[in-house]
């Protein structure tokens, strides 16, 4: 399960609740002889050693399943307190959003960046658990294969969804998230390891030919360089990204 954090055209809370159901963030089926009264005879009330309290009552704690940020639910974060809470953190903290036009969801005010600051290149992180209380919800199976649920933040406000990679961001959180989302189906959910820094979309920088003349299919008509995408470092290999150095087609 992948809710995406702040989502309101599939709700957040409704993905939420789908990963509660199915057992996600603990196992909702009454088991008196594993879980005392206390915890309603069920797994997913006991306390997250991580958090003091159940994955349910954290995500309610840090507004996740509210997933508004225009409540300001942290109205001191600095710049744009129109942020919500990253509960994975899968940029281990490194994630800065711009308020300016370099990127495009605050050029059309999709980042909810006040007044006073629109249109400016200042950025401006969003509140995030500190390392090793990153939710990133695994349960192993008998096969060894997992179940995960995963509750990413894409933009400082929320997102329907994962897009494409978005190369000019600080920390690319949809090119992780789709090199993760690849990975886990692709294994047939047998991989779900974290890799630190890895936003990444690229081994190399391509060059195409079409009939024996170069192409280069970009918006601008222009060859990619290292500043249109984020090429994989050594630390990054185990996505399994390989890109080649030609690709050459031919039309009739």
């Amino acid at each position: 399960m992948m809710p995406t954090a702040g989502d309101v055209n599939v709700p957040v809370n409704t993905g939420i609740a789908m990963g509660r159901v199915s057992g996600l963030l603990g196992s909702w089926l009454r088991d008196p002889d594993q879980y005392g009264p206390e915890y309603g005879w069920r797994e997913m009330f006991v306390p997250d050693e991580r958090y003091g309290v159940s994955v349910d009552q954290f995500l309610i704690d840090t507004y996740a399943i509210e997933g508004d940020a225009l409540l300001q639910r942290f109205g001191d974060n600095p710049i744009n307190p129109n942020v919500l809470y990253d509960v994975d953190n899968v940029s281990d903290g490194d994630s800065q959003f711009s308020c300016g036009d370099s990127d495009w969801s605050a050029m059309i005010g999709e980042n909810e960046c006040p007044p006073e600051v629109q249109g400016q290149e200042v950025f401006f992180d969003v509140p995030n658990p500190e390392e090793g209380k990153e939710l990133r919800l695994n349960w192993e199976r008998e096969d060894g294969t997992f179940d995960a649920f995963r509750l990413p933040l894409l933009r400082p406000a929320g997102q329907h969804g994962i897009y494409n990679a978005q190369p000019f961001r600080v920390f690319d959180n949809d090119a992780y998230m789709v090199n993760f989302t690849i990975q886990y189906l692709g294994t047939r959910g047998g991989a779900v390891e974290h890799y630190s820094g890895c936003d990444c979309s690229a081994s190399q920088i391509t060059q195409m030919y079409r009939n024996g003349e170069e192409i280069y299919p970009s918006f601008d008509g222009e060859a990619c360089t290292e500043g249109d995408l984020k090429l994989c470092s050594e630390e990054c290999t185990g996505w399994g990204i390989q890109t080649p150095d030609v690709v050459e087609c031919t039309s009739e």
